[in-house]
């Protein structure tokens, strides 16, 4: 190995240089015209220098993050005033800046996403491009850009009263489960809560998963969720080794009367063998699909013909 390298070292030194200097990563230079806050957004203004665009945008920003809070670099949820068009991730006004702490590799949100989206063009995640970030000219580091997970990325119809999107919602573990918001139980997202409070439907999906009979759910599951959604889904745990995923880390959503629920995939740092707080993650240990009462009953009723 060493002679081989020694041969070559001047093909992979040039090589390694053509590769890092032939796309330069843009550069989002955020300037707080109030302080940044945890709980809602101030005004800002976004300097962007990229190598086909630059632009100078208004806009609101907050802190972003659960546990990745305790780190020192943190989460962005930015929107803007006006729309940006940029290479890859098309035009928007809403953004999420994410500083993707914990995997030094910065490749498992990326991967993850773009091979659900490839996996099924029906399929929902976001598109991504790295940034370096500034901060009043200070340098941040190295971000991933990223589209934002909303209805209208997923394509609600918001005339039609069956739409709704949850985040996370507790619909799928076998077991109990006590969200600390009581009257969002399901961390519904769309339509807001207090204008129409979808709870009563989405426990009675829940209430079908445990309680219906196994001729009822054969017949019925694609009534209340597209299964080859699913089944993208739960191959994209098990490819990913993500089992945070099989209870959280995904959107549930619903475009409109006519059409079933469908999964939306999000936060995918914890796979390819890579946990929290720099823990391995379950590749050498079995993912449970027990766990979640959709897959147990999918994989355990044969008449479902889901394996």
């Amino acid at each position: 190995m060493k002679i081989i390298l020694k041969k070559y070292w001047i093909f992979i030194l040039l090589f390694s240089f053509l590769s890092c200097s032939k796309n330069k990563v843009p550069t989002i230079n955020i300037v707080p015209i109030e302080n940044i806050e945890w709980k809602s957004k101030s005004k800002c203004v976004i300097i962007y220098s990229g190598e086909n665009l630059n632009d100078t945008l208004s806009g609101r920003i907050k802190f972003r993050g659960g546990m990745s809070s305790r780190y020192f670099k943190h989460s962005y949820t930015l929107e803007l005033d006006s729309s940006i068009c940029i290479e890859g991730l098309g035009c928007n006004d809403d953004y999420i800046i994410n500083a993707n702490y914990i995997d030094k590799s910065f490749m498992r949100h990326k991967i993850s996403y773009d091979l659900f989206r490839e996996m099924n063009s029906e399929n929902k995640s976001v598109k991504s491009t790295y940034i370096t970030v500034n901060v009043n000219n200070e340098y941040e580091g190295l971000y991933l850009l990223m589209e934002k997970i909303n209805a209208s990325f997923l394509g609600l119809n918001k005339t039609d009263s069956m739409a709704m999107l949850f985040k996370d919602p507790s619909i799928f573990r076998t077991k109990p489960y006590k969200n600390s918001d009581t009257v969002n139980i399901y961390n519904q997202k769309f339509p807001k809560i207090e204008y129409a409070d979808k709870t009563e439907y989405l426990t009675g999906f829940r209430e079908f998963l445990f309680n219906s009979s196994d001729e009822n759910f054969t017949t019925s599951i694609s009534d209340w969720i597209d299964v080859n959604s699913v089944i993208d889904w739960h191959l994209l745990l098990l490819l990913t080794g993500n089992g945070d995923g099989l209870q959280k880390n995904f959107y549930l959503y619903k475009k409109d009367s006519d059409t079933p629920f469908k999964i939306a995939i999000w936060d995918y740092d914890h796979t390819f063998g890579r946990d929290g707080d720099n823990e391995m993650n379950n590749y050498d240990s079995v993912m449970f699909c027990d766990n979640s009462i959709i897959l147990n009953r999918l994989l355990n009723i044969q008449e479902t013909n889901y394996k």
